[in-house]
């Protein structure tokens, strides 16, 4: 068991701890199951890009994945894509303006430069968990580079479901497919 609690804690190792009464190929098809979900979602991805459906296409199957409204947004703050699932007064007033106004509202742009947010946030390359006072809850934002010029950003909102590690690495993803 020392064993176990040092690889538990330990980021960079891959670790399942299963109860002993289960059977393998139950631990199979569970396994299974989350390699399809997952595979089901990019093939998805792949045909909205073959299909020209659109960023509103992606940003709509991409909710069953990350379980939380998301949008995506250009470089003066209007939105180009939302979660049509989540209503508009489902989260805060910023997802509000987001989805009824058309873009980020200006108090909420004036505070992340005041606070020195919004230079951070341009700066970061990979996605990251932001937990800034500024927002209502934490968020994803992760920008959409065309080489060293931000051409947008995907920001997903903990709303409904704990924004994790693994999520950055999906949002990675869902960013290359919008670029």
């Amino acid at each position: 068991s020392d064993l176990l609690l040092k690889q538990k804690n330990n980021p960079g190792c891959n670790l399942i701890i299963l109860d002993a009464n289960l059977e393998l190929h139950t631990i199979y098809n569970e396994i299974q199951d989350i390699f399809a979900f997952y595979q089901e979602w990019d093939d998805e991805l792949q045909d909205s890009l073959i299909r020209a459906k659109g960023i509103q296409h992606i940003t709509d199957i991409s909710f069953k994945v990350f379980e939380n409204p998301m949008y995506v947004i250009d470089p003066s703050f209007r939105t180009l894509s939302y979660t049509k699932e989540v209503s508009c007064d489902a989260i805060d007033a910023l997802w509000k303006s987001i989805v009824v106004e058309g873009h980020t509202d200006i108090a909420t742009v004036n505070a992340m430069k005041e606070n020195n947010a919004l230079s951070w946030l341009n700066s970061c390359w990979e996605p990251i968990i932001n937990t800034s006072p500024i927002f209502s809850s934490p968020r994803i934002n992760a920008n959409i580079m065309k080489g060293p010029e931000k051409i947008g950003t995907l920001i997903i909102i903990e709303a409904f479901t704990k924004l994790e590690k693994a999520h950055l690495h999906m949002a990675k993803h869902l960013v290359n497919v919008i670029f």
